[in-house]
């Protein structure tokens, strides 16, 4: 999200925290880490974590909560189990000095539970998912699917009934990148087409698998890159999108990474997340892969983009 949204309760929250995830969550354990008025971080702990592990998670929230300024905490857990949930709030909780909890609750998806506050207002107060944040936010352009089951379905690329179907596509793209031999011809033409795909929400099927093509090659693959700007970021994040959509695991890995790039940039962890797990399966040895993948465990924000390519801004 990147307009203003107002959020005045915990039900405001909960509300928005699927457009933050991109996805609705029904296990599992939630942070937002919030700097004055703003929502910087957005985490998600498999509820597993806390009693496989609870020192290492205490360890990498405390990690991740040290690089911002006075952050306060909203913890939101998700279970239809509540002892489990619970104990898995009361692990964080243990870290934090209570001025620094906004709020801590526990939901089955229905209703809420507050653990800071025992009144009635504050327990098993109904859930909405219809809250004037939620309207804000899908005004805003945010979205979220039903679940990330479905999210890491949408970048597994074509069946194999659909790129039967796409043969055609792939050797005309195939044939049009070979006629470019040249490192700086291939840059100059995945501009042209980055740029007609952000102007048109999309490139037809065979400009799109011969971005794919062309981005095998580093020189143009990081042309894609440094074209990425915040602003724009979740126009590229659906322009990847659609190319992974539509091109064999043989030429995924580049736009799977060019997706996670244009993801994080957008403040998308979640889809980020997804495109980088995807192409580790496809090819863990990937170098944009794995500066990628550092990115996300340290949790870099994006605004550091543009300290990295001040041209960007």
């Amino acid at each position: 999200m990147t307009q203003p949204i107002t959020a005045r309760s915990a039900t405001d929250l909960l509300s928005l925290v699927p457009y933050l995830l991109g996805f609705h969550l029904d296990r599992g354990l939630v942070v937002l880490v919030c700097t004055g008025r703003s929502v910087e971080l957005t985490m998600r702990f498999d509820l597993e974590m806390f009693s496989d592990n609870p020192v290492q998670v205490q360890a990498r929230f405390c990690h991740l909560a040290a690089r911002f300024e006075h952050p306060r905490f909203f913890l939101a857990a998700y279970s239809a189990d509540r002892d489990e949930a619970e104990s898995a709030l009361a692990i964080l909780e243990q870290v934090l000095e209570l001025d620094e909890v906004i709020e801590s609750v526990y939901t089955d998806g229905k209703h809420w539970w507050s653990r800071l506050c025992d009144q009635e207002c504050c327990q098993r107060v109904p859930c909405d998912t219809a809250t004037a944040a939620v309207a804000s936010a899908v005004l805003a352009g945010s979205s979220a699917l039903g679940s990330r089951a479905e999210l890491e379905r949408s970048v597994q690329g074509p069946t194999l009934l659909a790129q039967s179907q796409l043969l055609g596509a792939y050797t005309e793209a195939s044939d049009r990148a070979a006629d470019l031999p040249d490192v700086l011809d291939r840059c100059d033409r995945v501009a042209e087409l980055v740029t007609t795909g952000l102007e048109q929400a999309g490139l037809g099927e065979v400009e799109a698998c011969e971005l794919a093509k062309l981005v095998d090659q580093v020189g143009p693959r990081d042309e894609a890159w440094l074209l990425m700007q915040r602003p724009t970021a979740r126009r590229h994040a659906a322009l990847w999108h659609q190319v992974v959509g539509l091109v064999p695991d043989k030429w995924a890995v580049p736009p799977l990474c060019l997706l996670a790039a244009a993801a994080w940039l957008d403040g998308n962890g979640a889809l980020m997340g997804c495109a980088l797990d995807r192409a580790h399966q496809l090819d863990p040895d990937y170098s944009m892969l794995g500066l990628l993948e550092q990115m996300r465990v340290a949790a870099v924000h994006p605004s550091m983009w543009e300290q990295i390519w001040p041209d960007s801004a």
